[in-house]
């Protein structure tokens, strides 16, 4: 048990190493320029919290203001915050995806195409909830991403407030995890969010569980974007013992009303099969079900 998960180290290393790589000889895409980037920066560890935007090239991020969570309330919150006439898309990041180059990568430059060809949603503001997984031990990062997660629900509840609940949400590997955290602190509501993605989401595949079904209270619409060649995945479903939900996709395997599967394993192929946010086919099928679902 304890070997699966130090395998996981040497293959984000060389992930890193790679992505780095293709991040610097990678042209900035000149769309989604009217997008505004912000970031909430959850800092567990002296109960932090950091409001800021992104400079212009997705880069570096410009803190505006550090406060205690405790004294985060809705004037600071919308002082921060930028036209509420329009949609907001909130992203959860994977177990090391704040990596400023790897965020910038697979997340912010994919949205500004995605969004660029999603008019009809409206989104014009993305809302990066950047969390600190931990170290190297995989297994211990996923099981306290849902603790790191829970103190954060008043704040996305008042975000979505803001915004009239004209909101989506971006989930990708343990950032699924730790966005369930952060549900479990919402007061419980329907369609409280129009839509849901989860991207290779490090989630067990069986959709019963109580915390998925909480998920389905909050958004009608699913899209759960899965690649049964995911080695990260493969690797978490020995570790944990059960088939993970961005590898095998939703189990029973009965359709589901408001659930849609979108199967990458023919599609889109690399080494570990886990991130490919950045693809063309991924990013085409977000794009057409953001504008479906508004």
């Amino acid at each position: 048990m304890k070997l699966y998960k130090f395998l996981l180290l040497p293959f984000f290393l060389l992930l890193i190493s790679l992505k780095n790589f293709a991040a610097e000889i990678k042209p900035n895409s000149s769309k989604g320029t009217d997008i505004n980037y912000l970031f909430i920066e959850w800092r567990h560890w002296n109960n932090t919290v950091v409001l800021g935007h992104f400079s212009e090239n997705k880069l570096k991020r410009i803190e505006e203001t550090v406060c205690d969570l405790n004294d985060l309330d809705d004037l600071i919150l919308n002082r921060w915050l930028k036209d509420s006439t329009q949609a907001v898309l909130y992203s959860f990041h994977c177990m090391w995806g704040q990596q400023p180059w790897f965020h910038r990568l697979k997340y912010l430059n994919s949205f500004a195409e995605v969004l660029s060809n999603a008019r009809e949603s409206n989104i014009r503001t993305v809302v990066s909830f950047i969390w600190h997984a931990g170290g190297i031990n995989y297994q211990e990062n996923w099981n306290k991403a849902y603790g790191k997660g829970e103190p954060l629900g008043k704040v996305l509840a008042a975000i979505n407030r803001y915004y009239h609940f004209n909101s989506y949400v971006f989930c990708h590997s343990m950032g699924s995890r730790f966005f369930q955290g952060v549900l479990k602190s919402m007061p419980e509501q329907q369609n409280v969010f129009k839509a849901l993605i989860f991207f290779s989401a490090d989630l067990p595949a069986d959709i019963n569980r109580s915390d998925f079904k909480r998920i389905q209270i909050a958004t009608g619409s699913i899209a759960i974007f899965k690649h049964e060649k995911d080695k990260m995945l493969l690797l978490s479903s020995l570790i944990f013992k059960n088939k993970r939900l961005g590898r095998n996709g939703p189990l029973p395997l009965t359709p589901m009303k408001g659930v849609t599967v979108f199967d990458m394993t023919g599609k889109v192929k690399g080494f570990q099969n886990h991130a490919h946010i950045n693809k063309k086919w991924p990013k085409s099928r977000m794009s057409e079900f953001l504008n479906l679902s508004r």
